[in-house]
């Protein structure tokens, strides 16, 4: 499944220009103090026997980079580099399955121009083949606004899938007019009730009184009235942040009486509630829990300004190359296929993705009706699964609908005494008999 994944992804990035490279597991880590990067606590970093440093990569702008200070004038331009390999990344909280892991593969391409028009161009190119990957993958997923975070460059967006295990919350309007990750989601927050405004702060005693309901509840105020202190540290200066009582630091994003007591200098900090108004049409903000898929930024010249990776322009000036970068994780893909196609039986794939088109599964004394089924479909251009183990029926029935494949096919006694088997689509559960001989015709027009 994830090769099926890795070759839907191969194919929709080489469609819009994309050339297939190779890179290193194993970088050198001074391009990685070039670039910055290497102080990253993500970073996983170590020496050979000779005491030089490297860095195991968990994207690969550095490598590119380096590998594109080869163009050397405008005529080259644009370029489109991608590959897949596998990343390592020092994860403060793995966890188990296909999500949040320190070793992963991961499609990254990166795209090369002269202008920001062209990362126009580029940026758009791949978010419209990424929109053609999940939608031949079956999922429905979502593009949204999101930080840029350790990247860098000067904007992003995701690509995020509704799944109850996602490790992400999908931030929507009820209207379908927004979509966020909640790193960058904007809310509009309902109005305080403000109290009877005070000429001067008045000191007062609040004994026992240690959370803002709390305190609220002491003073006989709306929660939205107060502010409450979040000191937190921006590179290596302290910053007191101050943000509504009722809300929550947005700890990517980073307001006694402002404007009577002090001076503030207003941003915005405050993670997006549901029930907040969207920003584009006022509506309710919704949230639900989602995988990331996929993340799409422009770079800018972040990388290639440190890295010296310039061209020759048509009016014969030296510039730096113009960036774009963006991600897959085809495992991920997979785990937002599982969560969107299953039921308590087991997995439904879709056929794009799936291990075989066809899971035959065959009745004791049935051997030789099987083999015939199988063969029949297999020279049809049919992936098939033949279980003729020596297993009860119930045993294979559970296994197949465990491993989801688009159909599955009975044969029994009845193969014998009228040459028909029971044909049943994964995701209806419902069987239709079906003479062998017309087998292969009845599974491709369940297709068509």
């Amino acid at each position: 499944m994830h090769q099926k994944v890795v070759q839907i992804i191969r194919e929709e990035i080489n469609a819009i220009g994309g050339q297939e490279m190779l890179c290193p597991v194993l970088t050198p880590a001074e391009l990685w103090q070039a670039s910055g990067r290497i102080v990253i606590p993500q970073v996983f970093r170590l020496e050979d026997r000779s005491g030089r440093p490297f860095v195991l990569g968990f994207t690969h702008e550095e490598t590119m980079t380096f590998h594109a200070r080869e163009l050397q004038s405008y005529k080259q331009l644009p370029q489109l580099w991608y590959h897949f390999s596998t990343k390592e990344r020092d994860e403060p909280r793995p966890r188990g399955g296909l999500l949040r892991v320190r070793e992963f593969i991961m499609k990254d391409s990166y795209s090369f121009d002269r202008d920001e028009a062209g990362l126009d161009r580029s940026f758009d190119a791949h978010k419209r083949a990424y929109e053609r990957i999940w939608e031949r993958c079956g999922l429905e997923a979502y593009f949204v606004e999101a930080e840029s975070g350790i990247m860098g460059g000067r904007e992003s967006s995701g690509f995020m899938a509704p799944a109850e295990s996602g490790e992400n919350i999908l931030v929507r309007c009820e209207n379908g007019d927004y979509f966020a990750d909640s790193d960058a989601a904007r809310g509009i927050p309902r109005a305080p009730a403000f109290p009877e405004l005070l000429e001067r702060p008045e000191e007062v005693a609040t004994p026992g009184v240690g959370t803002i309901e709390a305190l609220a509840e002491f003073l006989g105020v709306d929660p939205a009235a107060t502010s409450k202190a979040m000191p937190v540290m921006v590179a290596e200066r302290p910053v007191l942040a101050l943000i509504r009582g009722d809300d929550r630091l947005n700890e990517e994003k980073r307001g006694v009486q402002a404007g009577r007591d002090y001076n503030p200098r207003f941003a915005d900090i405050r993670q997006a509630n549901a029930g907040d108004a969207c920003p584009e049409c006022g509506g309710k903000l919704l949230e639900q829990t989602a995988i990331e898929l996929g993340h799409i930024f422009k770079l800018g010249t972040f990388y290639s300004t440190r890295l010296e990776a310039t061209f020759l322009d048509e009016d014969g000036e030296q510039k730096p190359l113009v960036m774009g970068s963006y991600g897959i994780g085809p495992a991920r893909a997979m785990a937002a296929i599982v969560e969107q196609h299953h039921d308590d039986r087991g997995i439904a794939w879709p056929r794009s993705v799936a291990p075989y088109d066809v899971h035959i599964v065959v009745l004791a004394g049935m051997d030789a009706y099987g083999d015939e089924a199988a063969a029949a479909l297999h020279e049809a251009g049919f992936a098939v699964l033949l279980d003729d183990r020596d297993a009860r029926a119930g045993e294979k029935f559970a296994d197949a609908d465990l491993i989801g494949c688009p159909f599955r096919v009975t044969v029994g006694r009845k193969a014998a005494e009228d040459g028909t088997v029971d044909l049943r689509e994964r995701a209806k559960g419902e069987d239709d008999a079906v003479k062998v001989s017309e087998l292969v015709t009845a599974v491709r027009g369940k297709l068509s």
